[in-house]
């Protein structure tokens, strides 16, 4: 049985290691990757001076997948109507917010977590975590998180660390300001002596409160990984292309000239190099519109052949079509095609792969959140309750569709008694909360009549 300190000490260095990665990913989702595929050679020459023209597909990869992912209510059995207790929970901790920010670094970074804790007045609280600060131990045998710790350097440039574990929480503080932190250097290694225990409290809940939001997860690796992965080295070749694409361009605005016989051919060194400083100048400032007269009349003028563009372009056009591939975007979303959706069929044609993708990732997310809600409803009540076993997450449509158009079809199917009201409503885009609402007024206002 390992020690709080020793679980510290892990989780330290797996937080580390982990660290590598998501700092990657979270340079590609910024844009701010440095240049690949540049012949070391050039790179030594322009020591630093070329500037990347970074085309930003990867944020386009990680938002359209985003945007579509938000959670819409719980209900307590599958298929019922949304619990309003169990969203009253959500609202008080602002997590309509922190979900949409959990969602987005589990997609950049491979995962984040959830940490359940209770307020002064023994309400439940619920915080999303970054995976930049926290990290989780998993049973091999039934995968389910048994340690987890959370790791920061606060304002004094003190490290603070929670070691979380079933049976109790340990928190720890770096002894120095200037402690070595592999959390901030990316190095592992054994701060077993950088931190004191400051206290250390048992759990009452019984369960490790962590939740663990994974995106991408397998059998051998929970941890899951990064959605920016397969794209990464597209989106550095687009980065390669549109950098000498802008380069050629300046040399294809400025083109480069020349001029020979202008000098007698038994001209000193010295005359020649008079002469050639002397055309220097004249070609700097000659103007487009003006004539360059030549003393010589075997003096020819000439112009190097302006470099194609058109091969680029069409180098761009092919990896811009793998990424809309890979990460499953409609090609209007990357300008591809040249054209764009005529109709609503259309469009939810071209986009079909992502939505099946965002359908996938809410199905996988799903029992995170019922794990989640659990918890709550354990700090709040201080025992669990048996009827959540089976509760469900409700999540908002992430199909493309015009109102008209969905409207008439769920009037048409309630009209013939295929679904009933809550179930139309939920397919035109309501939130659970708002069905509410509408169904009662029906009520009422039958009731009146």
């Amino acid at each position: 049985m390992k020690t709080p300190n020793e679980i510290r000490q892990q989780l330290t260095r797996k937080l580390a290691l982990q660290r590598v990665a998501a700092n990657t990913a979270g340079s590609y989702y910024a844009g701010t990757q440095a240049l690949q595929f540049l012949d070391p050679e050039i790179a030594r020459m322009t020591a630093g001076r070329l500037k990347t023209l970074n085309v930003n597909f990867a944020r386009l990869a990680i938002d359209s997948l985003e945007s579509r992912i938000q959670v819409s209510a719980f209900a307590t059995t599958p298929g019922g109507a949304a619990d309003p207790a169990l969203w009253a929970i959500w609202q008080a901790s602002n997590m309509d917010e922190q979900s949409q920010l959990a969602h987005l670094d589990a997609l950049i970074f491979g995962r984040a977590y959830f940490m359940a804790g209770a307020n002064s007045d023994g309400s439940p609280r619920l915080s999303a975590e970054s995976s930049l600060q926290c990290a989780v131990h998993r049973d091999p045998i039934t995968r389910e998180i048994t340690a987890a710790l959370k790791q920061w350097r606060d304002d004094d440039g003190f490290t603070h660390a929670y070691v979380m574990t079933a049976n109790e929480v340990s928190e720890y503080v770096s002894t120095s300001s200037l402690s070595l932190d592999p959390l901030f250097t990316g190095q592992p290694s054994n701060l077993g002596d950088a931190f004191t225990l400051v206290r250390t409290e048992p759990n009452p809940l019984g369960v490790v409160p962590f939740v663990a939001l994974v995106n991408r997860p397998r059998l051998q690796t929970p941890d899951g990984e990064s959605e920016l992965t397969d794209i990464m080295p597209l989106v550095d070749g687009i980065a390669k292309l549109s950098t000498d694409l802008m380069v050629s361009a300046e040399y294809s605005a400025s083109p480069r000239r020349y001029v020979t016989g202008i000098a007698p051919a038994d001209a000193t060194q010295a005359q020649m190099d008079e002469v050639a400083d002397q055309i220097k100048k004249r070609w700097e400032r000659a103007h487009a519109a003006k004539f360059l007269i030549a003393p010589n009349a075997d003096t020819r003028f000439g112009q190097f052949d302006t470099p194609s563009l058109s091969n680029y372009i069409s180098s761009i056009e092919m990896l811009s079509s793998q990424i809309a591939a890979i990460a499953s975007l409609p090609p209007q979303y990357l300008s591809l095609l040249n054209s764009a959706p005529t109709s609503a069929d259309a469009i939810r044609a071209s986009e079909s792969r992502l939505t099946a993708k965002v359908k996938r990732r809410t199905q996988t997310w799903s029992g995170a959140y019922e794990e989640l809600m659990r918890l709550a409803v354990l700090i709040r009540d201080g025992q669990p309750d048996p009827r959540l076993q089976d509760m469900e997450t409700l999540w908002v449509s992430a199909e493309t569709s015009t109102l008209a158009q969905t409207a008439d079809a769920e009037t048409k199917l309630y009209a013939a008694g295929v679904i009933d009201q809550r179930t139309a409503l939920s397919a035109l885009d309501y939130s659970p909360q708002e069905i509410d609402r509408i169904i009662d007024a029906t009520q009422r206002n039958g009731a009146i009549a």
